[in-house]
């Protein structure tokens, strides 16, 4: 008989708990706001609420620090199950752009890089003039100094070849440096090499043998030459140059023309 009751009540228990849990299964529970809310912080709060968080997904966002979550699956507000999982798509910061290598590039090549490093140009500096070894007093700045007048020279020959060939229009140095940790949207500054440009000589009037000598002892080369008949003008004169004369020209650009070259016409039955 004693057997019987105790048996009696395990099985009431077991009932009991079973129900206790079934009750728990299907309680309703809210769903908290965690936007903003740094990863250990959330779980805290879902495992006293009786939820699991689940993390899906990571973004770097450039606003919002490491570890904190952006978005939430049920929305805030959700009434879900006892023991359901929220998944969140948490922060990875900001993300680390190494800041491009521009020297020696054009300033349009350069334009394009920044924008696809998501970078934006905070100031542009304009030098008419450059010299290979202000990159090498720049670097002996940072090394120690030569042990002899001999070393310095060889040390200033070196950086001399080593300079990069730079044009109108590229760019000579940069800050910061290549390499250097940046932020999206950080700002850089660039010096940019653009020269005063010579003028153009005055070929109009020239006979064509002279314009060819103006042109190559001015430091530009001669482009094309075409002859096209103009009463105006006297046989073998320069009447169109393009560039225009006195007009701004980078050297070794070309200069076309246009020269006055008579038709001679044959009667016909002459000799």
């Amino acid at each position: 008989m004693d057997n019987w009751k105790q048996f009696s009540i395990v099985v009431f228990m077991c009932v009991l708990l079973a129900g206790f849990s079934g009750c728990r299964t299907n309680q309703l529970v809210e769903v908290p706001d965690l936007r903003g809310i740094e990863l250990h912080q959330a779980e805290e709060i879902l495992e006293e609420l009786g939820l699991v968080l689940q993390v899906k997904d990571s973004i770097y966002s450039s606003s919002v620090p490491q570890d904190t979550i952006l978005t939430q699956v049920p929305f805030p507000s959700t009434e879900v199950k006892y023991g359901r999982s929220v998944s969140v798509k948490i922060s990875k910061g900001s993300p680390v752009i190494l800041c491009p290598d521009f020297v020696g590039k054009s300033y349009g090549e350069a334009m394009e890089i920044v924008q696809n490093a998501n970078l934006f140009v905070r100031e542009i500096q304009e030098v008419e003039s450059f010299h290979p070894s202000d990159q090498g007093d720049e670097q002996n700045e940072q090394n120690e100094e030569p042990e002899s007048a001999e070393d310095a020279q060889r040390v200033s020959e070196l950086l001399s070849n080593l300079a990069p060939t730079v044009s109108l229009g590229h760019i000579l140095s940069q800050t910061p440096s290549p390499g250097t940790k940046m932020k999206p949207g950080q700002g850089i500054t660039l010096t940019v090499y653009l020269p005063s440009l010579p003028r153009v000589p005055n070929l109009l009037d020239s006979y064509l043998e002279d314009a060819k000598y103006i042109i190559t002892h001015s430091g530009y080369t001669i482009g094309t030459i075409t002859f096209k008949p103009n009463t105006a003008f006297s046989r073998g004169v320069v009447y169109i140059q393009e560039p225009i004369p006195g007009s701004p020209a980078e050297k070794n650009s070309s200069i076309n023309i246009v020269v006055n070259e008579e038709l001679i016409r044959k009667s016909v039955g002459s000799d």
